[in-house]
């Protein structure tokens, strides 16, 4: 029997250095090569990674979504003089890493991307195992909260 889902709220798998960066508000955005779906206002912030790091480690508040090239993105970290290698602060990543995330073998540089626009709702004490949320192992990118989600934010309230 499958948990019933909250359409609101997605657990999205995040390598560990943008959940941290995206934690601490130094990156705002995130990116993906697909939009969320319409509706979705949240993101757990699922840590993905070495073991003993692995958890939920936050609450994130959808507040926009942009659609565009890669192309289109690098010119705005390029363009403010921020170059390939360097961490643009407004976006949070460099050009670099953003061409690697979206490098399609076909479509290249050319590849779509979106810029999830984020804000820090609430960061959690410590990891939340998945299990806490009726998960038994992390999606690839996203899927949906369980209903009732909202209660689970500490290691106690795990089962």
């Amino acid at each position: 029997m499958t948990a019933e889902r909250d359409r609101t709220a997605v657990v999205m798998s995040i390598r560990a250095p943008y959940a941290d960066a995206l934690m601490d508000g130094t990156k705002r955005w995130e990116f993906r090569r697909q939009p969320l779906p319409e509706g979705v206002q949240w993101i757990l912030s699922y840590r993905s990674g070495a073991k003993d790091g692995r958890g939920v480690v936050g609450l994130l508040r959808v507040i926009g979504q942009d659609t565009a090239s890669c192309r289109a993105w690098g010119q705005g970290p390029c363009s403010r003089g921020y170059g390939h290698g360097r961490v643009d602060p407004l976006f949070g990543i460099s050009i670099d890493s953003l061409a690697y995330y979206a490098a399609d073998p076909v479509l290249g540089l050319g590849a779509r991307v979106t810029g999830i626009a984020v804000h820090v709702e609430e960061r959690f004490p410590g990891a939340v195992p998945l299990a806490a949320y009726g998960l038994s192992r992390p999606a690839q990118s996203w899927c949906y909260a369980p209903v009732g989600w909202r209660g689970t934010r500490t290691l106690e309230a795990a089962p």
